[in-house]
């Protein structure tokens, strides 16, 4: 810590290793921050997330940054508003969404 601010040691780690490591956007900034940021970082999170769920100021259908919530249980979900809706009559449709490269097209 300096003058009161952290410092992060940065480190470029190459996003594929089919990527050209000449270039410049092949690679991902890490950010390697002290310990005592992280720790302070936890406390913050879990703190808010102690918050949140206590005020319910999640929707009840996010599943990230709650406990006990995973991939599997919101993939259950979708699947069961899927089937009651063919159930009652109703048009259904599913619309999938990768965005695991968007942030590569980001000029950082």
């Amino acid at each position: 810590m300096k003058n009161g601010v952290f410092q992060a040691r940065v480190q470029l780690l190459l996003k594929k290793s089919t990527l050209d490591p000449n270039d410049v956007s092949s690679y991902h900034p890490i950010s390697n921050v002290p310990y005592i940021s992280k720790l302070i970082e936890r406390v913050v999170v879990s703190c808010l997330s102690h918050h949140m769920s206590t005020f319910n100021l999640l929707p009840a259908e996010q599943s990230a940054y709650r406990s006990f919530q995973t991939t599997e249980s919101t993939l259950l979900s979708i699947h069961n508003n899927l089937v009651c809706a063919i159930d009652s009559g109703k048009v259904s449709l599913l619309v999938l969404l990768d965005l695991s490269a968007a942030f590569d097209t980001v000029d950082h």
